[in-house]
C-alpha cells in the first residue's frame, strides 16, 4: 500500500490519523509518517487497513 492510497481509504472512513492509528495499533506519528512516505507501510498493517476498509465497504 502506498502512502496516496493509505491516506485516500482513511479519509475516506472519515478518520483522523490517530483513530486510523488506534484502530491498527500504532501511535498517530506512525501513520503521519506513512501517509508522508517517510515509513513503509508493513505488510501485517496494511493488509489489516484493507480488511478495515473492506470490511466498511470504503472504495479504494
Amino acid at each position: 500500500m502506498k502512502a496516496e492510497q493509505l491516506q485516500r481509504l482513511r479519509k475516506r472512513l472519515g478518520w483522523t490519523q490517530e483513530e486510523l492509528a488506534r484502530e491498527v495499533g500504532v501511535a498517530r506519528n506512525s501513520v503521519a509518517r506513512w501517509e508522508r512516505g517517510e515509513m513503509a507501510i508493513g505488510e501485517p498493517a496494511a493488509r489489516l487497513i484493507q480488511r478495515i476498509a473492506d470490511d466498511r465497504k470504503v472504495k479504494r
